[in-house]
């Protein structure tokens, strides 16, 4: 049934998680470790300083590829799941038990080639889900567990009601908190309710609107020209007005975030178009489905701490920095070939074992959740 899937939106997910790869490559460039305090810091660049450098602001706006990949990966589960009136016990216990296998197996391998690790890290290693070591995988589960009260909420709406309260809360975290984030509570479960609600909107009232290629493809380029365009002037600002704009001279990344509207209708575009792509290829659905995999896998809390910083140290004192872009585009392309590769021998592998393992526990989980629930309404 898998590989009766059409492939479109698989083939927008594989492009989400090259997305992703590429800006945690690029995050690493522009972040010094503390941990890793004796490497030269020469080797690392504030991304977040305004520049007029064309190099750095390539790679500032590759930053904005992880937030644009994030909001791509949450439209296409958001889309299903608006429809969706169950939770699977099996599948969240699957997330979990996947996670924290590659997390213990990075531990492993880091310790036994004699890496000093704090307690702190270690800890967070054996509990990477309840740490949120990903964030997108701790919050994913949340709102795939939620989900069916959110639709119970949304059905009980009509459509003026359900407009309302989009345009409202988009209003709120897609406009003030873009501008200053933080505000109204804000946070990755509230932002992304809203934007479950909006694509509710969009999937059940705006047909005519998620198939037109021609209008999604308009609003595909001026999204992405208003993004560009917004690093480009942040960086004059940073620049020219630096006596009276301070603030924006270290800011140039401040924007990298999931209240951004011109990334969210970016994804938004994108998922209209590759939802109009009819076909089927088994390849791109068997990549897609190994996609979370190769998020936990390149993007693990030791393996970015204390491995991704040493190949730009070695670049930067061995090849040097004249070709950077090129070295940043070769170590995303090795680094996603290269979780790709440990995803497929991980779901072929031990993903099969741990399968039969959620298969035998999703049922005591049940029964203990409904033993649990039937002593609540008692004291209630």
């Amino acid at each position: 049934m898998e590989n009766k899937r059409e492939s479109g939106i698989e083939l927008l997910k594989i492009l989400a998680i090259a997305m992703i790869v590429i800006a945690h490559v690029v995050q690493t460039l522009g972040k010094v470790e503390p941990q890793l305090s004796y490497y030269p810091t020469e080797a690392f660049i504030n991304l977040s300083k305004s520049t007029m450098n064309f190099e750095i602001f390539i790679l500032q706006n590759m930053m904005y590829l992880g937030s644009l990949g994030n909001s791509i990966f949450f439209i296409c589960s958001a889309w299903f799941l608006c429809d969706s009136k169950k939770v699977s016990f099996k599948k969240i216990a699957l997330i979990c038990l996947d996670v924290w296998i590659v997390s213990v197996l990075y531990l492993i391998i880091i310790k036994s080639i004699g890496i000093s690790i704090p307690m702190m890290m270690t800890i967070k290693s054996i509990f990477p889900t309840i740490f949120a070591n990903n964030w997108y995988i701790t919050f994913y589960i949340l709102i795939y567990a939620i989900h069916p009260l959110l639709n119970s909420v949304i059905n009980q709406l009509n459509k003026n009601e359900l407009l309302r309260i989009c345009l409202v809360f988009a209003f709120l975290y897609f406009g003030i908190c873009f501008v200053k984030n933080n505000l109204f509570f804000a946070s990755q479960l509230v932002t992304y309710s809203v934007l479950y609600f909006c694509i509710a909107y969009i999937k059940r009232y705006t047909p005519k609107y998620t198939t037109n290629m021609r209008l999604n493809i308009k609003l595909l380029f001026l999204a992405i020209v208003a993004n560009v365009g917004l690093i480009f002037f942040t960086n004059i600002l940073g620049i020219i007005g630096t006596p009276y704009i301070k603030t924006l001279g270290e800011q140039v990344l401040r924007w990298a975030s999931n209240y951004n509207p011109f990334l969210i209708l970016t994804a938004i575009s994108l998922f209209n178009i590759f939802k109009e792509l009819h076909f089927v290829n088994k390849n791109i659905n068997y990549i897609s489905s190994l996609s979370l995999l190769i998020y936990v896998i390149h993007e693990n809390i030791l393996f970015r701490t204390y491995v991704r910083p040493c190949v730009y140290v070695y670049i930067y004192e061995v090849l040097g920095y004249n070709f950077l872009l090129l070295w940043v585009f070769l170590f995303a392309i090795i680094l996603f070939l290269a979780s790709l590769a440990l995803a497929g021998l991980y779901k072929q592998t031990i993903q099969k074992v741990t399968s039969k393992f959620a298969d035998k526990i999703t049922p005591k989980l049940l029964s203990l959740f409904d033993k649990l629930e039937k002593k609540i309404i008692k004291i209630k």
